[in-house]
C-alpha cells in the first residue's frame, strides 16, 4: 500500500471562463511504495517507489478535501482504538 510522505503546496492565481483571476493551489501528493525483490543470490532487495500526484484546486476545494481528510483519519483512529481495546479484552 502507498504511504504518504508529503503534500506540498504553492499559491498561484487561475483565470477562469469570464477573464478573471482566481486565487487557486496547486497541490502535490508525494507517495512511497516498498517493492521487495530478490537478487541472484537469492538475497532481498527492499527498494521504493515514489509517486507525485499534482493538480490544482481552488481554496474551497481545498479546505473541503481537508475536512473530509479529518473526517476520515478521526473515523479511522476511532475504529482501531475500538478493534484494539477489543482485542485486548478478549486476549484478557
Amino acid at each position: 500500500m502507498k504511504e504518504l510522505l508529503n503534500i506540498a503546496t504553492n499559491f498561484c492565481a487561475t483565470v477562469s471562463e469570464d477573464g478573471q483571476l482566481r486565487p487557486a493551489l496547486e497541490m502535490a501528493l508525494i507517495t512511497s511504495e516498498p517493492i521487495y525483490s530478490c537478487d541472484a543470490t537469492g538475497d532481498s532487495i527492499r527498494s521504493r517507489v515514489i509517486d507525485t500526484y499534482r493538480f490544482s484546486a481552488t481554496p474551497k476545494q481545498a479546505r473541503t478535501l481537508g475536512e473530509q481528510l479529518h473526517k476520515m483519519a478521526d473515523e479511522a483512529e476511532k475504529s482501531i482504538r475500538e478493534a484494539i481495546k477489543l482485542t485486548n479484552e478478549k486476549n484478557q
